[in-house]
């Protein structure tokens, strides 16, 4: 019988693309204050929009002819900023359906003090029973490691047997949820950073929900299992 749900945060709690946008605002305005160079934010949001993946930073100081050393600079600012966003509002409307039924649980991937910043900025510690960030224990140990799942199931004192995940990427978030025992559904919206379509059969989720909304009432339809 379901116990347990977890969610992933980016793009299945909060969109991820406003965490982007947040963080491009405050190097740029770093950049502005500290190196006097102007116009970054917007100049970054363009060269993302044309899918320069990990070169963005670079790419924007180069078309703004600044120095492209300042990359780091950038990046740290980007990094260690408090984001600008909210959950999405079917987010907060799953928390408060799931909380008085099941244990909860966050897991997610990223740089430990970017995630960390998010949960606080969310508030998710106080509507969650745990959570999970799995930088904590080393790059190595991001999803698909077993370890931030494993430790997730510990903090919730839960079998895998009685957990779900409800989570965005295909291409990491599933594969090792299902060789534990969990139950799986993907939640799949337009305009999502990641792709939609898993990578290979095993990489699939158990279900797939337009929206959190069609998500718990799957979760709900598994806790009355049994």
């Amino acid at each position: 019988m379901l116990r347990a749900v977890i969610l992933d945060l980016d793009d299945t709690l909060y969109p991820e693309a406003s965490y982007v946008a947040s963080g491009f605002r405050a190097a740029g305005a770093a950049l502005a204050a500290q190196h006097g160079v102007a116009g970054f934010a917007a100049m970054a949001t363009a060269v993302a929009s044309e899918g320069f993946a990990g070169k963005v930073f670079d790419e924007a100081l180069r078309r703004l002819g600044a120095d492209t050393s300042l990359a780091p600079f950038c990046l740290a600012a980007y990094r260690a900023h408090r984001p600008e966003i909210e959950l999405f509002p079917e987010a907060d409307e799953a928390l408060r359906a799931l909380r008085p039924r099941f244990a909860l649980g966050v897991l997610t991937d990223g740089w430990l003090e970017v995630q960390t910043q998010k949960v606080a900025v969310l508030g998710l510690a106080a509507r969650v029973d745990a959570v999970v960030c799995t930088d904590a224990f080393g790059r190595a140990h991001w999803k698909p490691a077993p370890t931030g799942y494993e430790a997730i199931a510990e903090a919730l004192r839960v079998q895998h047997t009685a957990c779900a995940y409800v989570a965005d990427n295909p291409a990491k978030d599933f594969i090792t949820a299902r060789a534990l025992g969990w139950r799986t559904v993907q939640v799949a919206r337009p305009g999502q950073t990641h792709s939609a379509v898993p990578p290979t059969p095993a990489h699939a989720a158990e279900r797939v929900a337009e929206g959190l909304r069609e998500a718990v009432a799957m979760l709900q339809e598994w806790g009355a299992d049994g």
